[in-house]
């Protein structure tokens, strides 16, 4: 199994900063001068390592261990000089067998010892894959003690766990649920319930991580969970195992609630992991988040044949009924000489409520005045403008709203006394609007005074009425 580097300086520092340390100045300059030199550091290191029973394959799960550089913060970056990482996995010896030893890595008994060299902000190793010896007991089976040196960035260790099995966690399905007219601000409460249908059970404790997607956490912050700046994510720490064949909910909700203005439409989700292999990157707790001050959640035994095979930790939940929104739109005068090309902007609409929904209109139509032409786009025509379009009638026009600097390119070919046209918003076909009476307004011409256009088109710019 091969082993890479990645040098990614603004992923690192954001993945540094989750991990609650300093990555340096990332502007700073990389040999450092004079300056303190790095500290080595394992990112997300992983107490576990799961194998499948039996002998049976393991190829999808590669041991792995991430180092970074941490530079005292204003130092400047310096590389980590040449860093060795020794495993010793002597504990394990008849009980597993070694494979794939990863590239830039040596075996030698039962220790592998790879060179990761010199390296700036982070790098990944892929020392080896491992698999029980058929007959080897669930449970259990030793550990790898990580030593991982460097010429000028001190030494880190840490023992990593080996299991024959694995747990399971699943979740449960919830049912949407519909808000009804008169609940508008809370929402419905969440009670997680998950088990374990795996081999064996999760070791140290686990967390449980809970988002919510539209709205805030307004019920009470449980003293095992800590919550996030924007009270939208919570993670709760669970001690004791999770044993295999269980299943539990939590023994109180989480509430949550939005601005009783408005129609909503989002979702609670929830997972959860063993404590000491939080994930990678994305769902795990940050160093800015503040810790609950209320009672203890706990756990509540349930049945776990009552959680689906396909549960995926959510509860989505929608207002009943259909947004409303009042959209309105300004009109058009379109001001030149007989003959003149125009093009003028394409008002665009605005909605007043009152859920004030985040979405835009679908499109703009119009039917064009007497004696206007549209000048549609030509196939090879490249602008970065957005020209209006005949609709597939080949009469109206239409004009869309996203991008909202879609652009109207009309000619005036005649005058045609009190000639006038019309706009209309074509409104999302999920929403209402309560007062229609200004989706539409008037496109008007004015001509101007002069010679009639007869040379080749020019191009002048009308105005939106305002």
């Amino acid at each position: 199994m091969r082993w890479g580097r990645t040098v990614l300086v603004a992923v690192v520092t954001l993945l540094c900063a989750a991990a609650g340390t300093a990555c340096g100045d990332t502007a700073g300059r990389r040999d450092g001068g004079a300056e303190a030199p790095p500290k080595l550091r394992q990112f997300h290191p992983q107490a576990a390592y799961f194998l499948a029973p039996n002998g049976t394959g393991q190829e999808s799960d590669r041991y792995q261990t991430v180092l970074y550089a941490e530079n005292p913060r204003g130092s400047g970056e310096r590389n980590a000089e040449s860093v060795v990482a020794h495993y010793d996995l002597s504990s394990l010896k008849g009980k597993v067998t070694i494979r794939r030893v990863g590239g830039g890595c040596t075996r030698r008994d039962w220790t592998v010892s790879c060179r990761a060299g010199s390296f700036y902000q982070q790098t990944s190793l892929f020392p080896f894959a491992l698999r029980p010896v058929k007959g080897v007991p669930v449970g259990a089976a030793g550990e790898v003690e990580e030593r991982i040196t460097s010429a000028n960035a001190g030494t880190v260790t840490h023992v990593r766990q080996v299991y024959v099995g694995r747990p399971d966690l699943r979740t449960d399905r919830h049912a949407p649920y519909t808000l009804p007219r008169s609940q508008r601000g809370p929402l419905p409460p969440l009670t997680p319930a998950f088990g374990n249908r795996g081999e064996i059970a999760v070791p140290g404790g686990f967390v449980l991580a809970v988002s919510l997607s539209e709205g805030t956490f307004t019920g009470e912050r449980y003293r095992n969970c800590s919550y996030n700046r924007d009270n939208t994510a919570a993670h709760c720490r669970f001690t004791g195992q999770l044993p295999p064949g269980k299943a539990f909910e939590t023994d109180g909700p989480f509430r949550g609630a939005t601005d009783p203005c408005c129609w909503v439409k989002g979702s609670y989700r929830y997972s959860l992991w063993p404590a000491g292999d939080p994930p990678e990157y994305g769902s795990g707790p940050s160093p800015e988040d503040r810790r609950g001050d209320g009672r203890v959640l706990g756990l509540k035994p349930i049945d776990i044949a009552g959680l689906p095979d396909n549960g995926d930790g959510v509860l989505e939940f929608t207002s009943e009924g259909k947004p409303e929104a009042d959209w309105t739109i300004d009109g058009i005068t379109l001001r030149g000489r007989i003959g003149e090309q125009l093009t003028v902007p394409v008002p665009s609409a605005r909605n007043r409520g009152p859920d004030k929904p985040d979405r835009r209109p679908t499109a703009v139509e119009m039917t064009l005045p007497q004696g206007v032409t549209l000048v549609p786009p030509q196939p090879d025509e490249q602008a970065e403008e957005e020209y209006c379009r005949y609709a597939s009638d080949g009469r109206t026009v239409r004009c869309t709203q996203n991008p909202p600097w879609s652009s109207l390119r009309v000619r005036i070919d005649e005058k045609v006394q009190d000639a006038r046209g019309t706009l209309r918003v074509v409104e999302p076909a999920d929403s209402v609007d309560p007062d229609p009476s200004d989706d539409t307004a008037p496109i008007t011409v004015q001509i101007t005074a002069g010679t009639p256009h007869t040379g080749p088109s020019s191009t002048s710019t009308a105005s939106t009425r305002p």
